[in-house]
């Protein structure tokens, strides 16, 4: 009995950790690290299944499988079931269109890899993602799959001994694997299988070699691996790069408390027996409200945060109570009508539920996410997020030295190079559209590189894979020998480099993205001389034989504009989102610092969007209810228009030759 309260307590701890992470309690910066938890007792019990059975000769994959099903998807389809009716009601079109995406890939788990596809898993942007938790259930069940067959292809050509050699070969390379991707691509290692078996792999070992203990030892090992988690919870944040060799704390302490069989006060209580009972269906429904809240700018209000985990945990119990358990009760001891425990236990039932939920998916995703539900002022404004640069994908580069860039304008040699990163993109028709206005026959070559500076030599402390700096040589000296004098707008959104701000002038990455000599956790002096220097060495250059034109920032809200606005009008609230100028001073000063000087080179031109795009020392995000721009900072192709007065100079500087 104890074992069995140290694995609920174990899920207890888990669920408990992941929510109020989630829910951005304090002290719980590296309650990530529950997800861990349950991928150690997911390995443990799936070994302890497998072999016992295998052992009997009683093992069936299909069994194996239904009863997998029986446990995720009864509570997992009710989950979705509730998004899409509430989203129905509640959600603007370009979510609910994301919604039922992302409910194809959560009901037939492969939520992990359409994540993987998108974003990481703590970038800003997942907190719109109502399924994103679902992404552990998809890796699960992807092991799931791979790891019975296995075993038992080896069981019937091997010994016991020599299949359990192959799941420790397996389990190191399965964590050297997780160490370098780790490094080398982050987001892969997170999401994917491969990085992630090792720790299924670690609870299958801890079944395969069981401890013989004493009492006073079992304490102590149960003890030990309690401080490793709660190390791992305390220490541990999202700034770190996970899994890699740093997942091996919470792990160990997981594996160390399987291994105890102690059943300490920790894991062997009431509340942690009812909470590891519970545990998977809270953590079902925990993440939806945290993006429920998140989407209401709530979060920051503690009274809204208890409010949200008592939620979760009510709503997670009354899923259990209601779905999991009588499921699972009845399952095991048929108490029900014969014909409707004969349906539970056949896969087509299962199957059925996947194709059903996943056909509603599909059918939400290639119909937009119905436009007819929503006014006018929902449209309007959810529609300007797509009214970009549709050869975004094409023209910007994102780890490649070498660029040949993209033309636009009308036929004729090209008259104007714009150098930047998306900033420069996004603005590229409103320069086509000023060409067109000014009469100039001529194109206009785009050379860009996705969030680069484009500084020489300059090096991306949380990208490590980034090829930023040498590109932006390469493009210097592509410019210098094959456009002589051609007239140069530079647009980069330079300030993020030093100033990884997300929402509110909040630090939600801390430190610099840059650096050029040593990584520096905060901006020095020493790493703004360097990003002065460099940033005036690449302006000189450019400016050696040519005009250049520099533009200044352009505001940057911190949330989606058009979503914010558009998920407001679904309330009737029509409320204008605003920045102080102060605010904009604040974020790019060491920016317009840095232009203040450069401004002074007879051949450099400074562009200020503020004039246009602010009145009375306030900028506005729109105008007449319709969005300027296509998120939080890219102006949108509809609001560039606004701002091409301010090239004025530079058709000037055009028309001149």
């Amino acid at each position: 009995m104890k074992f069995r309260n140290d694995i609920n307590g174990l899920r207890a701890i888990a669920v408990m950790v992941v929510v109020l992470f989630h829910f951005k309690v304090i002290g719980f910066n590296g309650g990530f690290i529950g997800v861990d938890i349950f991928f150690v007792i997911s390995g443990y019990l799936m070994t302890q299944i497998i072999f016992s059975k295998l052992s009997n000769n009683n093992f069936t994959l299909l069994n194996f499988y239904i009863d997998r099903g029986a446990r995720i998807i009864p509570a997992l389809a009710v989950l979705c079931l509730v998004l899409i009716a509430l989203g129905w009601f509640y959600l603007i079109p370009s979510d609910y269109e994301k919604l039922g995406k992302h409910i194809i890939g959560a009901i037939s788990f492969i939520s992990n890899i359409l994540f993987w596809r998108e974003a990481g898993y703590f970038d800003a942007s997942s907190h719109e993602k109502w399924l994103l938790h679902t992404w552990s259930l998809s890796v699960e069940w992807q092991f799931y799959i791979i790891y019975p067959i296995l075993i038992s292809i080896l069981w019937g050509r091997l010994s016991k001994s020599s299949v359990v050699k192959v799941i420790v070969i397996a389990f190191l390379l399965s964590l050297f694997t997780s160490i370098f991707l780790t490094r080398t691509s982050p987001s892969t290692a997170f999401f994917l299988l491969p990085s992630r078996a090792w720790e299924m792999l670690l609870g299958a070992m801890v079944f395969l070699f069981p401890l013989s203990l004493k009492s006073n030892q079992q304490r102590l090992l149960n003890l030990c691996g309690i401080i490793l988690i709660c190390l791992s919870v305390f220490y541990f944040s999202s700034t770190d790069l996970w899994p890699s060799y740093l997942a091996i704390l919470p792990c160990l302490g997981t594996a160390l408390v399987i291994s105890s069989n102690y059943g300490s006060f920790f894991t062997n209580n009431k509340i942690s027996e009812w909470l590891g009972n519970a545990s998977y269906s809270i953590y079902l429904w925990h993440w939806p409200i945290v993006v429920g809240l998140n989407q209401f700018q709530l979060t920051d209000d503690w009274y809204w945060v208890f409010f949200g985990v008592v939620t979760s945990i009510a709503l997670g119990g009354m899923s259990y109570a209601y779905i999991e358990k009588p499921i699972k009760t009845h399952y095991k001891t048929k108490k029900m009508k014969p014909k409707i425990h004969t349906i539970i236990t056949k896969p087509s039932f299962y199957f059925l539920i996947v194709v059903s939920i996943g056909t509603v998916g599909g059918y939400i995703k290639f119909s937009d996410g119905f436009y007819f539900r929503v006014n006018e002022a929902v449209t309007l404004a959810n529609m300007e997020k797509f009214n970009t640069n549709k050869s975004f994908s094409k023209c910007l580069i994102q780890d490649s030295y070498e660029s040949s860039g993209c033309l636009y304008g009308s036929e004729g040699k090209v008259k104007l190079i714009v150098l930047g990163d998306s900033h420069g993109l996004s603005l590229i028709s409103a320069l086509e559209l000023g060409f067109v206005q000014n009469k100039i026959d001529g194109k206009i070559l785009f050379l860009g590189f996705a969030g680069c500076p484009v500084i020489e030599n300059v090096k991306f402390r949380s990208f490590p894979s980034s090829k930023c700096g040498e590109w932006s040589s390469n493009q210097l000296k592509k410019i210098e020998r094959d456009y002589e004098n051609i007239p140069v707008v530079f647009i980069t959104r330079a300030s993020l480099a030093l100033n990884n701000q997300t929402d509110s002038l909040k630090i939600t990455s801390p430190g610099p993205l840059v650096y050029f000599s040593t990584p520096k956790s905060v901006v020095d002096e020493q790493l703004l001389i360097e990003f002065k220097d460099g940033y005036k060495n690449t302006i000189n250059r450019l400016s050696k034989n040519r005009k250049v034109f520099i533009v200044k920032p352009i505001p940057e809200y911190y949330q989606d504009i058009p979503l914010i606005m558009a998920r407001r009008a679904m309330f009737s609230d029509f409320r204008e989102i605003s920045l102080s100028e102060g605010k904009y001073k604040q974020r790019n000063a060491i920016i317009l610092d840095l232009l203040s000087l450069i401004e002074v080179d007879r051949n450099v031109t400074l562009l200020d969007p503020l004039p246009l795009l602010c009145k009375n020392s306030t900028c506005y995000s729109s105008l007449s209810g319709r969005p300027l721009y296509s998120d939080s900072d890219h102006l949108s192709e509809w609001g560039n228009k606004f701002i091409i007065p301010m090239f004025s100079p530079l058709f000037e500087e055009i028309l001149s030759y």
